[in-house]
C-alpha cells in the first residue's frame, strides 16, 4: 500500500489549475470572437479595444479560477507557499498562452486564439504596418502587462481565500 505524499496533491493542483486556466481562456476568447464578429460589420479601433478588454478580463478570470483550483486541491497550509503554487500555475499557463499567441500571428485557426493583437503583430512583422498599428500594439502591450499582473494577483489571492473557507477558523500566517 503506497503512502500518501502531500506533494502529489500540489502537482495535481498545478496541472489542474494550468489546464483550467488555458481552457477557460480559449472558451472566453472564442465566445468573444464569435460575439464580436456577429455584432460588428467592420473592424475599427473601438472593436479592437472591446476585443482587447474582453481578452484581458477573461485572462484575469481564468487566472482566478486557476487559483481556486490550487486552493481547493493543494494540501499546503502555509499561505505563502499556497500563493506561490498559484503563482507558478499562473506563470505556466501564461507562458503556454504566450506560445499560442506567438503561433497565432502566423494565421489560420490559431490566429483566433491569440487574442486581438495577433493581427497587429503580423502586420508589424510585415512592411505594411501603419503608425496606427504600431501605437495600438504599444497600448495593447502595456495593457497586457497590467492584465498579467492583475491575473497573478487574482490567482494568488483566490488560492489563499478559498483555502480559508475550506479550513474554518484558520488564521493567516
Amino acid at each position: 500500500m503506497a503512502s500518501h505524499d502531500p506533494r502529489n496533491n500540489d502537482s495535481l493542483a498545478l496541472v489542474g489549475a494550468v489546464a483550467l486556466a488555458l481552457i477557460l481562456q480559449i472558451i472566453f476568447t472564442l465566445l468573444g470572437l464569435g460575439a464580436g464578429i456577429l455584432a460588428t460589420s467592420a473592424a475599427t479601433a473601438g472593436t479592437f479595444l472591446a476585443g482587447f478588454v474582453w481578452w484581458a478580463v477573461s485572462g484575469i478570470v481564468a487566472s482566478a479560477a486557476a487559483g481556486y483550483v490550487v486552493g481547493v486541491i493543494s494540501n499546503e497550509r502555509d499561505n505563502a507557499r499556497l500563493g506561490l503554487l498559484a503563482l507558478i500555475a499562473w506563470a505556466i499557463a501564461g507562458v503556454l498562452a504566450a506560445a499560442v499567441a506567438g503561433v497565432s500571428s502566423a494565421g489560420g485557426f490559431w490566429n483566433s486564439l491569440g487574442g486581438p493583437a495577433s493581427d497587429l503583430l503580423a502586420q508589424l512583422r510585415g512592411n505594411s504596418a501603419s503608425d496606427f498599428a504600431r501605437k495600438t500594439i504599444g497600448v495593447a502591450a502595456l495593457g497586457s502587462a497590467a492584465a498579467l499582473v492583475l491575473g497573478a494577483l487574482a490567482a494568488t489571492i483566490m488560492a489563499i481565500e478559498v483555502r480559508k473557507d475550506i479550513i474554518p477558523g484558520r488564521r493567516s500566517r
